[in-house]
């Protein structure tokens, strides 16, 4: 008597992706592609932030759950009317462009460029009619080397020169007491008829406690302490300032980031002084529903739309997704990198905004 064969029946493996292509879509997608590229080069630091967000994905279970409970997807593009209307008046203004490359862009670099090619690269960008340009930082060259040439970018006459025949706002990153101490002395010598080339500071802290420690050795509260001493100098000298809210929608030591924590770091840095606060996507890992849940909450908090910016790295090419949902739930200000160049030095992969 013959034995019958037992045949195994293997799943397709798309069932398995089903929930990653209904739930989080196109950033998932590529979140999927870039990890097995990562893995093919055995690059185990590049793939720690992915493997984060891969780590929750929902289960069939859980996909079946939030299928049935769809009307809460209805819930959220009403929670959308209050971003709308928190953010935009009857008459919509033109969207401002905040060009980051010469500081977020070279900083990523592992060359380290000339000051020369530096100005170059600046006075291309005043050539294409960009009006506000940030043109380097103040922080430690021992931790960000690209940098150290900061002092020498400022007073070059090229920029000097920019100054007195264009309408151009310069701004450069501060730390801390320390560096803002070093960007006065900077920028006192490079003034033009005793008015400085640098007339605006950049603020920054983070929205997790894992990627302030990592980036500036500080609790969020700590940071925004010495943010706080950081403004009152610059609000005593006429100085304006904007403010960075890092890793808004993901973070490479904590995973998913909570909107109220987004909302309340936002709140702080318009508290000490800042005119505007750029929500960034620090790794890029952001999608628009995260976009629009986020400033929903901030909506909600009481934050005007019309005071943020945003800053989305495009890791996973969903940069211009998330600008475009910012954009129009009221969002007034976008950050841009030229060529998409630059990343960040405490997030290993992530790309430019």
């Amino acid at each position: 008597m013959k034995s019958e064969k037992k045949t195994t029946h293997k799943p397709n493996r798309l069932f398995f992706l089903l929930p990653t292509l209904l739930t989080c879509g196109r950033g998932v997608l590529s979140r999927t592609r870039r990890c097995r590229v990562v893995r093919d080069n055995h690059s185990h630091q590049k793939c720690r932030p992915i493997s984060l967000a891969m780590r929750r994905l929902p289960s069939m279970r859980t996909l079946h759950w939030s299928v049935a409970k769809a009307p809460k997807l209805g819930l959220l593009r009403q929670m959308s009317i209050d971003a709308r209307r928190m953010g935009r008046s009857e008459s919509r203004r033109p969207v401002r462009v905040m060009e980051v490359s010469p500081r977020d862009g070279l900083q990523n670099e592992s060359e380290i460029l000339p000051t020369e090619l530096k100005v170059e690269l600046i006075q291309k960008l005043i050539d294409v009619n960009l009006r506000h340009v940030e043109v380097g930082s103040f922080v430690s060259p021992k931790w960000v080397p690209q940098m150290a040439s900061t002092t020498e970018v400022i007073s070059h006459p090229v920029l000097r020169d920019a100054r007195k025949s264009n309408a151009i706002n310069f701004s450069c990153l501060i730390p801390n007491l320390r560096g803002f101490e070093a960007f006065e002395k900077s920028n006192a010598c490079s003034g033009v008829n005793r008015a400085p080339v640098v007339d605006e500071i950049a603020l920054f802290a983070s929205a997790t406690e894992g990627f302030s420690k990592a980036n500036i050795n500080s609790s969020i509260s700590e940071s925004i302490n010495k943010m706080a001493e950081v403004a009152a100098r610059a609000q005593s000298r006429g100085i304006k300032i904007r403010g960075y809210v890092s890793c808004a929608f993901g973070c490479p030591y904590e995973g998913r980031v909570d909107s109220k924590n987004v909302a309340s770091v936002t709140q702080e840095l318009l508290n000490i002084g800042c005119y505007e606060v750029a929500i960034s996507d620090t790794i890029g890992v952001g999608v628009s529903r995260q976009v629009e849940e986020c400033l929903n909450q901030l909506a909600r908090s009481g934050i005007n739309l019309e005071q943020l910016g945003v800053h989305c790295h495009d890791t996973f090419g969903t940069g211009l997704s998330n600008i475009l949902t910012a954009v129009e739930l009221g969002v007034q200000t976008v950050d841009s990198s030229i060529g998409g160049i630059g990343g960040c030095p405490y997030s290993p992969g992530s790309t430019g905004s």
